[in-house]
């Protein structure tokens, strides 16, 4: 062990110093530790959100989606076809989406149809989200429909009796005015349920998946559809992919956008939570060091004897520096590691017993997701700033103990 770990390591725990330097270096302790723990706590709960978030939309928002910057609509065959047979794609779907009418029993809502293919339920996971019945749209003779749980609720659709339900669909007819026209500005069609879905409260209420060719029909939009949505493998970049084929598709009218950039508000906001927590437990961490600093101040004079014996001895400033630098680090250092191992507990607990519960949400508890990123991170973190702080502060303690000194 070096000379002067070694001094500072006994300074630390010696039972000759004064109760006070002892009960301000174990309450900075304590609070770095509180503090990283906090840390860890924060950032793997924020992580957890952002998790959950992730997870919820993406059943409902596919890593890239490609649509008509010169109107609503367009024909599915301006999608270059090099683009679909791209090795990165998964697979993709062609979706007809638009707002429609629906009529249950005495009960009206306007509501978001979204037309999709047999195999859509697969590829985008919406199958895992059912809460009744199958996500099974191959019955293109009739109009199977899969509504949120929310749509039940506003019809008045008995949940339990829900499957096999009749319902009227109605969309405006392009070019027929309403003011002319009158009913027969509407098509119509009759559906039924075949299963509902439930991902959130506001897309339950909001969307009825239908086959592709019913709401062609009820939409009068024969071969054309809304968007296109691709599904890449997991090792593909969506950024990449974007950039890869924006140039191309410009060509055409057709935007192509990633999921980050649709949802970036909720994104940028989660961050920005985050971050401003983080700077919070950033500022009560230089109080705590602040009161490392004033341990080891407390500490420096009540060793200026054993200054003066090192000072003859020929220790140099350096290393008596360096005894009381290193105290304030092992301060920190310990505080650190006791934090780190109670913020994982918290975080292994909450994980395993779901203790801090949530009532009424898609989830039983609070989401919490703790990495080796977030631990290392916090802990490397926590421990440079300490150390830094320490090495800086007692440079100038000691300058102005000096000048002390000098003066007496």
């Amino acid at each position: 062990m070096r000379l002067d770990v070694f001094f500072a390591y006994r300074y630390l725990f010696s039972k000759k110093s004064k109760g006070i330097i002892r009960l301000i270096s174990s309450i900075s302790m304590i609070v770095v530790a509180f503090v990283a723990a906090a840390m860890i706590i924060v950032m793997s709960a924020f992580q957890g959100i952002e998790s959950l978030v992730d997870d919820l939309f993406s059943h409902f928002d596919p890593p890239i989606v490609i649509q008509s910057t010169s109107g609503k609509f367009f024909d599915n065959h301006r999608i270059p076809t090099a683009l679909l047979e791209d090795s990165r794609v998964l697979s993709h779907e062609q979706v007809l989406e638009s707002d429609v009418w629906i009529h249950y029993q005495d009960a009206d809502a306007v509501i978001q149809l979204k037309g999709v293919s047999s195999t859509y339920g697969r590829n985008s996971g919406m199958d895992q989200l059912m809460k009744a019945g199958t996500f099974d749209l191959s019955d293109t003779m009739h109009c199977a429909a899969i509504p949120g749980l929310g749509v039940c609720g506003e019809l008045k659709m008995p949940v339990a009796e829900h499957l096999g339900q009749t319902f009227q669909l109605r969309a405006p007819i392009p070019g027929k005015k309403l003011s002319r026209y009158r009913e027969n500005a509407f098509s119509e069609m009759e559906g039924y349920t075949m299963g509902v879905f439930s991902a959130n409260a506001e897309l339950d209420v909001k969307y009825v998946f239908v086959p592709l060719n019913k709401a062609e029909r009820l939409l009068n939009r024969t071969g054309s559809v809304s968007s296109c949505e691709v599904y890449l493998k997991s090792d593909a970049d969506p950024e990449e992919f974007q950039s890869d084929w924006k140039e191309a598709l410009q060509g055409d009218s057709l935007s192509i956008t990633t999921r980050n950039e649709r949802n970036a508000l909720i994104y940028k906001t989660t961050q920005s939570e985050k971050w401003a927590t983080f700077a919070i437990l950033m500022f009560i961490l230089l109080i705590a060091t602040f009161n490392i600093v004033a341990a080891l101040s407390m500490m420096m004079i009540e060793k200026k004897k054993d200054i003066y014996v090192l000072q003859s001895m020929g220790a140099s400033v350096e290393f008596i520096r360096n005894v009381f630098t290193l105290e304030g680090v092992l301060v920190n250092l310990l505080g650190t590691l006791v934090g780190l191992g109670l913020g994982v507990l918290i975080c292994w607990v909450q994980q395993t017993f779901g203790i801090i519960t949530m009532q009424g949400a898609v989830v039983e508890s609070y989401p919490v997701e703790l990495t080796a990123g977030i631990i290392v991170g916090i802990g490397l973190t926590v421990i440079t700033t300490g150390s830094l702080f320490c090495f800086i502060m007692v440079r100038v303690l000691w300058k102005n103990m000096r000048l002390n000194l000098l003066e007496n």
